[in-house]
């Protein structure tokens, strides 16, 4: 499963939405992704949560649990993960 790391201490930069994108692509392309959320404001999530849609899949999680949630979404076949931070 190939990772993506979206950083930056500077809020607007365009974390989230390089995040959804990169996710948004990697399923256009036939790959199941998943964003995984890692701002305490949990933009993705709530954008996630608005769609009508069903991918990609979003997922809010603390920074103490990325690796837990990591090997999640790669048991559950997930070949890209990309997330703001």
């Amino acid at each position: 499963m190939t990772t993506i790391s979206i950083l930056s201490q500077k809020g607007g930069a365009g974390k989230t939405s390089l995040a959804i994108n990169l996710a948004g692509a990697a399923e256009t392309a036939g790959q199941d992704a998943v964003s995984i959320d890692l701002d305490p404001q949990a933009s993705a999530k709530s954008w996630y949560d608005r769609r009508d849609k069903e991918n990609p899949v979003v997922i809010s999680a603390q920074a103490a649990a990325l690796s837990e949630v990591l090997a999640t979404a790669a048991a559950h076949g997930a070949d890209r993960a990309s997330g703001p931070a």
